[in-house]
């Protein structure tokens, strides 16, 4: 496990957790996918790919264009230029993931060294799509994802975790003051919500073969 302070010094607790606003429900666009982003800068990576919604899946939530947004945004803010061409969308399910990831991992000419995957499951589906095509996670690619599904743990996924049930429960909160206001303290409701980075086996720097 490993994350940046404030300062940029390399930590090494066993969970790092990060806060926003929980005024907007969910892990916000640059918050979250900045901190998955900067555990594979840490790591050593340049070529970071990015998997996430397709059309379909941004018609039903919002959920995957403002993952990519930070994604983008935390690319930016590294200096890394953005490569349209290590960006597959897929429909976040496990098979969509993998086709996704075949597209990406093929040619080993292009291939990145770490893929930053917008669901648990479609991360999933790229290591076992780079399982097939013959590479090692994390020694020849690193995965990680958002959400800590449950098979996460099995698959020794590092993820971020968002806290889906205390989300929900400050989301009611809102609802109540916007039908409701002035019945308690807004200043009560303004608790920063965590989301926490869990570093298992899928992430790695990447070796001296890749960065060559």
């Amino acid at each position: 496990m490993a994350h940046l302070n404030d300062g940029g010094a390399l930590l090494k607790p066993e969970t790092a957790r990060m806060m926003h606003d929980f005024r907007a429900p969910g892990v916000g666009p640059l918050n979250a996918m900045a901190l998955g982003f900067y555990e594979q800068m840490v790591n050593g990576h340049r070529a970071i790919a990015h998997i996430g919604g397709n059309r379909a899946s941004e018609m039903d939530f919002h959920v995957p264009s403002k993952r990519r947004v930070g994604y983008e945004q935390a690319l930016t803010a590294a200096g890394i230029p953005i490569d349209t061409a290590l960006f597959q969308a897929a429909d976040f399910t496990l098979q969509g993931g993998y086709a996704a990831a075949k597209q990406l991992l093929g040619d080993p000419r292009s291939r990145p060294t770490a893929v930053f995957v917008a669901s648990d499951e479609m991360a999933i589906g790229t290591i076992l799509a780079a399982r097939d095509l013959g590479l090692t996670v994390p020694d020849d690619i690193s995965v990680i994802g958002v959400d800590d599904h449950e098979l996460s743990e099995f698959f020794g996924l590092s993820t971020i975790a968002q806290f889906p049930a205390l989300q929900g429960r400050m989301a009611v909160d809102i609802v109540m003051d916007q039908l409701h206001p002035g019945h308690r303290d807004l200043a009560l409701t303004n608790t920063p919500l965590p989301y926490e980075l869990i570093v298992r086996s899928s992430t790695a720097r990447p070796t001296s073969r890749k960065s060559n």
